[in-house]
C-alpha cells in the first residue's frame, strides 16, 4: 500500500512538472492575461518621462511608434510609473527596433527603475544580435546573463522582449524564444520603460503590461493503478514496475494504462555543477578594467543543477585565506547579505551569486586563490579550486 501511494504521487508530480512547465512562451495565451497597461503610440494618451530633462536625448511619439535617440556616450531612457503588484504573476513586453547608431550599444526594456538611477533592471540587445540581462544595485552593475549571441534577434527589425514573472521565478523571452530564468526578487520602484544605448536611436512599437491568471491544464478525473502484481523495487537495479492511467480535463480522452518502469534510484538525484565563474572590478573601483590592489572586486559564480530533482538547502561558500583579501558579502538575485544564503535550485535551473571582496595593500601574491565549496543538505557535493591573476584585465 505504501509503495502504491509513493508511485502514484511520483507519477503525478512528473506529469504535472511536464505539463505545467513555464519556459514556453505559448504557456500564457491572451485569455490568461489581464492587461493593465498598453501603449502602441498611436495617440498621445500617455506621457513618458525623461529623467535627464532632454539635455542629451530626443524622444517623440510618431503615430505608431516612439523614437528615442541618445546623443552622447550615455544610455538615455524614458519611463512612466505603473503600480504593479509584485506579489502577483505578471508580464512586461515591449517590441523594440535598433534603428541606427552604435551597433554595440545595449538597447533595453527596463523595469523597477529608480529615477535616481541607483537601482534598475535591464533586458536588452544590440545591433550585433547579442543580448544581456543585468541590474543596477546601489549604483553597481551586476550581470545575470552576460553577452550572448542569438540568431532569432534581428539586427535591423523589431524584436519582442518579454519578462514574465511566475511564482518566485522570472523568465525571459526574445521573439517568443525562451532564453533565461532566475529567481525573482522584487525591487522598490514601480517605474517601467525603455532605454537607447549610447549614440543610438531605437523605435518602440508598443509596451504592454499584464497580470497573469493561474493555469489549470488538467485535473485528475480518475486515476487507475494496477498493483495486482505489485513488487518492491529491485535493490540491484533500483527499478520497479507499475501501470497507471489518467484522464485529462476537460476532455474525456483517457491516457491508457501502460506498463511503466520507474527508476527509483534516479528520481531523487541532483547534480550541482559550477557552470561558470568570472571576476570583475567593482563599479566603485578605478575604471581600468583590471583587477588590482586597494579595489573592490566581484567574483560571480553560476551554480547549475543538471540533475533530475530539485536541490534543497544549498549553500555556496567561496573561501580565501590570503592576507589582504577581505570578504564584504554576497549578492544573491538582488539581495545583498553578509551571511551565505540558503538556496533552492530546481532541476534544470541555475543560480548566480556575486561575492564582493576588497583587495588590500597587504596582498602580495600574483594570484587570488579561492575554493568553491558547495553543500546540499549539509553535505559537500563539490569542492573546486579557482584562481585569478592580479593586475590582469578582467574578463
Amino acid at each position: 500500500m505504501i509503495l502504491r501511494a509513493i508511485f502514484f504521487t511520483l507519477m503525478c508530480l512528473m506529469l504535472a512538472n511536464l505539463l505545467i512547465s513555464q519556459d514556453q512562451y505559448g504557456d500564457y495565451q491572451n485569455g490568461l492575461k489581464e492587461i493593465i497597461f498598453h501603449d502602441d503610440f498611436t495617440s498621445q494618451q500617455f506621457s513618458w518621462s525623461d529623467p535627464y530633462n532632454a539635455e542629451f536625448s530626443e524622444g517623440e511619439s510618431l503615430n505608431g511608434f516612439y523614437r528615442l535617440t541618445s546623443m552622447n556616450e550615455n544610455a538615455q531612457l524614458r519611463f512612466r510609473t505603473i503600480h504593479l503588484d509584485h506579489s502577483r504573476d505578471f508580464e512586461i513586453e515591449a517590441r523594440i527596433r535598433f534603428r541606427d547608431g552604435d551597433p554595440h550599444s545595449l538597447n533595453s526594456l527596463i523595469w523597477e527603475y529608480l529615477p535616481s538611477n541607483t537601482n534598475t533592471k535591464f533586458f536588452g540587445f544590440t545591433g550585433k544580435q547579442e543580448y544581456r540581462i543585468s541590474f543596477l544595485h546601489d549604483g553597481t552593475l551586476f550581470v545575470n546573463k552576460d553577452w550572448t549571441s542569438l540568431e532569432v534577434l534581428s539586427p535591423d527589425n523589431y524584436n519582442t522582449l518579454t519578462v514574465r514573472k511566475v511564482s518566485q521565478t522570472v523568465y525571459f523571452f526574445i521573439n517568443e524564444k525562451y532564453v533565461f530564468a532566475m529567481p525573482y526578487n522584487p525591487g522598490n520602484s514601480h517605474c517601467i520603460g525603455f532605454q537607447a544605448g549610447a549614440y543610438t536611436t531605437i523605435d518602440v512599437d508598443y509596451m504592454t503590461i499584464s497580470y497573469l491568471k493561474s493555469r489549470h491544464f488538467f485535473e485528475a478525473k480518475e486515476a487507475t493503478t494496477d498493483f495486482s502484481d505489485e513488487q518492491p523495487p529491485d535493490p540491484a537495479s533500483g527499478e520497479a514496475n507499475t501501470e497507471m492511467g489518467l484522464a485529462e480535463h476537460p476532455s474525456d480522452h483517457e491516457i491508457t494504462g501502460e506498463p511503466a518502469t520507474i527508476k527509483t534510484g534516479t528520481l531523487h538525484e541532483t547534480h550541482l555543477v559550477l557552470a561558470d565563474y568570472t571576476i570583475r572590478e567593482d563599479r566603485s573601483a578605478e575604471p581600468d578594467n583590471q583587477i588590482g590592489k586597494n579595489e573592490i572586486t566581484n567574483v560571480q559564480l553560476v551554480i547549475e543543477n543538471i540533475g533530475q530533482s530539485n536541490a534543497e538547502r544549498v549553500r555556496v561558500n567561496l573561501l580565501n585565506n590570503q592576507a589582504g583579501i577581505v570578504s564584504l558579502g554576497v549578492l544573491s538575485g538582488e539581495k545583498f547579505e553578509k551571511k551565505i544564503p540558503v538556496l533552492r535550485i530546481p532541476a534544470g535551473e541555475s543560480r548566480t551569486l556575486i561575492f564582493k571582496y576588497f583587495i588590500g595593500s597587504r596582498f602580495n601574491a600574483e594570484h587570488i586563490s579561492f575554493r568553491v565549496d558547495i553543500e546540499e543538505n549539509g553535505t559537500t557535493v563539490l569542492d573546486k579550486p579557482i584562481g585569478f591573476r592580479i593586475n590582469q584585465t578582467a574578463n
